[in-house]
């Protein structure tokens, strides 16, 4: 065990406001509250009026903690002087940034988690339905990753083809696969769901994103029931102004299949349970993705899952998925009624899910991965 009285590590957490990310970190807490002794001396940086800020506030670390802005450009700024100012004041030179980077200076070693996927597989033009100015702001901003990555002491990786094109394109040596946990709810709250039909319910957890294929969704429901197949989709979004919401209530009506699409808003951590029970299968149609808790959570909850057919849903799902061409209707409703209609596809993608379930670590066993890896940089 390291004497934590002479190794600090500040633990970034800055960047993670919520989602995915936030809960993940979540979980990387509340296992290292649970030591008395971590081998090292734990200091923070969390955004303001998080559910993690919240958290440390409440803790033995409250006085070892500086917060930062929910703007991005204000945090990059707060990086460069205040957050230096904490590492100079109390001695810190070890970083642990949960995901991405951050400009601390170049008398720390920095550890990084790296979820950026686009990154990773450049032969996919990932912004190419941007407009320009907001392509130039992209091309930015994966210029400063690949800086950031370049630069970093050790990466973690959760992915195995983002892991192992890591040196190849960013000459990456010191590198880690972890695996994402498990991570199961303790306490179950239903959702409420508006539903006037019984028919088969396919899941999309997700927000209004392009990458997500969300648009493509009233074509293929239209595909369906041209085809003799009533499906309700459930869609984990709200109806709002952004130009993704409106030009797929324009393609709803377009279709007219507003009978079909049920939009029922985020649901809370507690009500995912719940939410897959109700689901008979869940969509996942992403052009990239570093890791999506839909894939280990429709094995946990014994749910069939559909996926776009690319290099990084094979490097994660295995033969536990049914794959499809994520741009081809006829394709992808031709997957959901094979599965809504022949039982042994169904069981077998279910069974295979769950073997590739039992390869993922428990939250205190990817705790321990991760710590293990750390330590190897604090000074």
């Amino acid at each position: 065990m390291l004497n934590h009285k002479n190794t600090r590590l500040l633990i970034n957490f800055g960047p993670l406001k919520e989602g995915g990310g936030q809960n993940v970190a979540l979980n990387f807490f509340q296992e290292l509250e649970r030591l008395d002794d971590p081998g090292f001396d734990p200091y923070f940086i969390v955004c303001k009026n998080t559910e993690l800020h919240l958290r440390i506030k409440s803790s033995r670390w409250k006085n070892k903690m500086v917060v930062v802005s929910r703007n991005p450009y204000i945090r990059i700024w707060q990086e460069l002087s205040s957050v230096r100012f904490f590492l100079k004041n109390n001695k810190i030179k070890t970083i642990y940034s949960y995901f991405g980077f951050g400009l601390f200076g170049v008398n720390v070693t920095q550890v990084i988690g790296s979820a950026d996927s686009n990154l990773y597989f450049p032969e996919i033009d990932f912004w190419e339905n941007e407009k320009i100015f907001e392509k130039a702001i992209r091309w930015l901003v994966d210029k400063y990753r690949i800086f950031g990555l370049k630069f970093a002491a050790g990466v973690i990786f959760e992915n195995k083809a983002m892991y192992e094109r890591a040196e190849q394109l960013f000459g990456i040596k010191k590198k880690v696969l972890i695996l994402p946990s498990i991570d199961t709810p303790r306490i179950n709250e239903e959702v409420q769901i508006k539903s006037h039909n019984n028919k088969p319910k396919v899941l999309l957890l997700c927000g209004w994103q392009r990458n997500k294929n969300i648009l493509l969704i009233p074509k293929v429901a239209h595909k369906l029931r041209s085809l003799g197949v009533e499906v309700e989709f459930i869609l984990t979004v709200d109806r709002d102004d952004s130009s993704c919401s409106r030009e797929f209530f324009s393609l709803v009506e377009r279709w007219d299949v507003a009978d079909l699409i049920n939009c029922i808003g985020q649901v809370k951590k507690s009500q995912l349970a719940n939410l897959y029970k109700i689901a008979d299968l869940v969509l996942l149609l992403s052009l990239l993705e570093s890791f999506s808790n839909n894939i280990i959570e429709s094995w946990l909850y014994d749910r069939p899952l559909v996926v776009a057919d690319e290099l990084w849903s094979r490097a994660l799902c295995a033969d536990a998925a049914y794959y499809v061409q994520r741009d081809k209707v006829d394709k992808i409703a031709e997957a959901i009624i094979n599965i809504f209609t022949q039982q042994p596809v169904k069981e077998l993608l279910i069974r295979n899910g769950k073997r590739e379930l039992s390869k993922y670590p428990s939250i205190s066993e990817r705790f321990s991965q991760e710590i293990l890896f750390i330590r190897e940089f604090i000074k």
